[in-house]
């Protein structure tokens, strides 16, 4: 199973090391790049159930770590 989520700050790395020691794939997004991909799409209103949505669809596209289709890179910061 992926889960996507946004990166914030540093603040997502010890969350990404709890998911990734369970087991989970981890796909996480600069949030300016979260946000033009749902302009790309044609989002334009900004909240919370909107984003996750948006988020959702980002990681559907994303495969071993390079985007399925042509949309946004994705990055992944080291915990170092």
């Amino acid at each position: 199973m992926r889960i996507g989520l946004e990166a914030s700050g540093g603040y997502e790395v010890s969350v990404i090391d709890v998911l990734e020691a369970r087991g989970f794939v981890v796909v996480p997004f600069n949030a300016q790049r979260i946000r033009l991909f749902a302009k790309a799409k044609g989002r334009l209103a900004k909240n919370n159930r909107g984003d996750a949505h948006t988020i959702a669809q980002a990681t559907a596209r994303v495969l071993h770590g390079c985007w399925h289709s042509s949309a946004v890179i994705s990055t992944r910061w080291s915990s170092t």
